[in-house]
């Protein structure tokens, strides 16, 4: 099954995946929608309430919100993207693009640097939940690593992605790659800000900045 962008009419594309049924995905025989709703779960209760801490604690770097809200917002902003008459995407790359925005910041737990290349490095229950094929777990992390930062000091770090068939289909990685980068630019606004920690210095000299920008837009 295909989704044209023009008929998401205002919904955003989790809520349009949430209605599909396992043969919307062709001749792919895993219920997608069940893994993301499972993948959902666990990252907004026991991973991105945390993204934040990994900094603080090992950077002394206090992060605008990068918690379920921002998640959020990134979703809606890529589900405004994609809402033209021309653009199309299959079921499955929905789910690939959902799945690699829930993924795209969970790397700062590690620490800020570098942020974007680690959820490769994270494992436990997050393995499990995505499944058993190693291809579709490089292509969602591929996806994910690529939203930010450089590629041998090169910022089109979209550039080198590979792009091959995954469970023999047809996957435009390049292109949900810039879809989520773009979305994720776009999801900076004020409300990633905590007033109440501006109004009352609790942010860090180092940080304030970055703050003070999201809190302009």
């Amino acid at each position: 099954m295909k989704l044209k962008g023009k008929d998401l009419k205002g919904k955003t594309l989790d809520e349009w995946l949430k209605k599909r049924r396992t043969g919307d995905f062709g001749d792919l025989k895993t219920n997608y929608v069940a893994r993301y709703n499972a993948l959902e779960d666990f990252l907004r209760k026991d991973v991105h309430p945390l993204v934040s801490l990994g900094p603080a604690v090992r950077d002394g770097f206090f992060l605008n919100d990068h918690g379920p809200a921002h998640v959020a917002t990134v979703i809606k902003r890529a589900s405004e993207l994609i809402s033209t008459d021309t653009c199309v995407l299959t079921a499955y790359e929905v789910y690939i693009l959902l799945a690699a925005i829930q993924l795209h910041d969970i790397g700062n737990i590690l620490g800020r640097g570098g942020h974007e290349s680690r959820p490769q490095e994270l494992e436990g229950q997050l393995e499990g939940l995505l499944g058993d094929d190693s291809a579709e777990k490089r292509l969602l992390r591929g996806i994910a690593r690529v939203h930010g930062g450089t590629n041998n000091g090169d910022k089109d770090t979209i550039r080198n992605l590979v792009e091959e068939p995954v469970l023999n289909q047809i996957v435009r990685a390049k292109f949900l790659a810039g879809i989520l980068r773009f979305a994720d630019e776009l999801a900076d606004d004020s409300q990633r800000v905590s007033a109440f920690a501006m109004q009352n210095n609790a942010i860090p000299e180092s940080s304030r900045l970055y703050h003070k920008y999201s809190a302009s837009l």
